[in-house]
């Protein structure tokens, strides 16, 4: 349990996908409180069979502003389309229910809210929000 006010397992959405063990053949149901979880949230491959579950599309809000213009710390370079989203999906059979995906970035050209490529995966009741760009599904099934 994911609880932005610290009463759950874990209080970052990024924590508690770390805590699944690589290679999981089982699902790992991951249950976000209501709250707005701000930071990049990334599944790694290794990182499958996970499912995010909020507590309502308007509830559970993961957050954050990144936009492809923006200048990568790191690198000293443009973050480009695909290095702007909000949640990168790489996790087999990725599922997201009943919460939100933004990018708050604004009006600065293309800013994803989710980057999704697992060879399979699935959302319901899902929100997706953003100024361009919102969804960029490099392959596989989703």
């Amino acid at each position: 349990v994911v609880a932005a006010d610290g009463s759950g397992d874990y209080r970052s959405v990024q924590a508690a996908i770390d805590a699944v063990p690589d290679g999981n053949r089982t699902r790992q149901v991951i249950v976000l409180r209501e709250g707005l979880y701000r930071g990049v949230v990334k599944v790694p491959k290794e990182k499958t069979r996970v499912t995010l579950r909020g507590v309502g599309a308007g509830a559970s809000i993961l957050s954050w502003n990144n936009y492809a213009d923006l200048v990568d710390p790191a690198t000293g370079k443009a973050m480009r389309t695909s290095g702007s989203a909000t949640v990168y999906v790489y996790g087999d059979e990725f599922i997201a229910e009943d919460l939100t995906i933004e990018n708050t970035a604004g009006n600065v050209g293309q800013a994803l809210a989710l980057y999704a490529a697992p060879p399979r995966g699935g959302f319901r009741n899902v929100r997706l929000l953003g100024n361009q760009d919102t969804l960029y599904t490099h392959e596989g099934s989703v």
